[in-house]
């Protein structure tokens, strides 16, 4: 870690112009990836080395890229922070962004910030898109998932293969189950799955709004790691957030505020049965150590949606 942040502090006195002792470098925790992050004065870097984590080096070459999308679309500075360069060199690719000092990330969920995450989310989904935009945009997406993501196919043979009969309940990948549902609920997952609108008006959408990407000011929510933009329905982007703000809150939340997110961010239950069979294969699978807590993270979020696809 010393290394690589000596080499950061390096590059960045050549690209703010300063003197490498009047630098303060401070590494930054957080994330699910093995991406280095450090806070300089006021802006926020996120590191990788090409040699040692060649994925993550790759995705933040794409978020700058990203990033320089959402400038030109006058996102930057207004929902997202703003974005003030990428370096590429002597094999560290390095994001920089405006750190903001004063958000809270993940919270705190209340009626004020449901009321500031609506309004962003409606603002990123109402944005204007030339055929331009479009095209690169989804050339980006397309990159990104070729370039390495293992697709998880959620087809219903492997979906129902995550469901035990005998216990009526899903399994994880330790063959435990996590949830029960009486024996039909797999085949009411699958029904109401087919029915998502393929005709839908595609729009501007983050796709992986998990609660750490989203951030509260005292006056507006902020969206954070924009990597995996594309063109697709925006309520899945809602229901994504819905799932996220329960499985954050858990047995916590006040019932008033359980019922506004449900109203706000369920407001499709096809997409919701395509999350649950999403979230129920990969608790199934058999995965890293490392990916440990991401995969747990979608067995909690797996419990949520099932919770709720119940009760809509």
């Amino acid at each position: 870690m010393k290394n690589i942040s000596n080499r950061v502090k390096c590059f960045f006195s050549k690209y703010k112009k300063i003197k490498l002792s009047e630098i303060s470098i401070k590494y930054y925790k957080g994330g699910f990836t093995d991406a280095s992050k450090f806070i300089i004065d006021d802006c926020f870097l996120k590191v990788a080395d090409v040699a040692t984590h060649p994925v993550d080096a790759y995705l933040i070459e794409s978020e700058a890229k990203v990033y320089s999308i959402l400038h030109r679309l006058g996102l930057t500075g207004v929902i997202f922070p703003d974005f003030k360069g990428y370096i590429n060199h002597d094999g560290i690719k390095v994001l920089i962004i405006d750190y903001l000092s004063q958000v809270t990330w993940g919270g705190p969920w209340n009626t004020k910030t449901i009321k500031f995450l609506d309004s962003a989310i409606n603002k990123l989904h109402s944005t204007n898109l030339t055929d331009f935009d479009n095209k690169q945009i989804i050339a980006l997406a397309d990159s990104i998932q070729n370039h390495f993501i293992q697709k998880v196919q959620c087809e219903n043979e492997r979906f129902l293969n995550t469901w035990d009969n005998q216990k009526l309940g899903f399994k994880n990948f330790k063959n435990a189950i996590y949830f029960k549902g009486n024996k039909n609920l797999p085949k009411q997952i699958i029904q109401k799955a087919t029915q998502t609108n393929p005709n839908v008006c595609k729009k501007l959408i983050m796709q992986d709004l998990n609660f750490a990407n989203i951030g509260f000011s005292d006056n507006q929510a902020f969206f954070v790691d924009p990597v995996y933009i594309t063109l697709g329905d925006p309520n899945f982007d809602k229901t994504v957030i819905g799932v996220n703000i329960l499985q954050q809150t858990g047995d916590t939340i006040n019932p008033k505020l359980r019922k506004l997110v449900i109203k706000k961010f369920f407001v499709s239950k096809p997409i919701l049965a395509n999350l649950i069979k999403y979230y129920t294969i990969v608790s199934a699978m058999h995965l890293s150590s490392n990916e440990s807590n991401w995969q747990k993270f979608h067995q909690e979020c797996a419990v949520v949606a099932l919770t709720v696809f119940n009760k809509l």
